[in-house]
């Protein structure tokens, strides 16, 4: 029989969801940065800027 208050269960899977996605999301950016290279011309790093905009706010959303 499950003792927990009502909503106890979900907001902890809603926990794990979110630092999961974070999780997934920083290693993600960080290869991508690694591939484009220091050497990469100022457009490839503008869109990469907006890349990575793009997916914080898309794994903000899915808080």
């Amino acid at each position: 029989m499950d003792r927990r208050p009502p909503g106890v269960a979900t907001s902890v899977v809603n926990m794990r969801t979110s630092t999961f996605g974070r999780t997934v999301v920083v290693p993600l950016s960080l290869v991508a940065l690694a591939l484009t290279g220091f050497s990469a011309p100022a457009i490839a790093i503008q869109s990469m800027l907006v890349l990575l905009a793009v997916g914080a706010l898309v794994s903000s959303c899915l808080r």
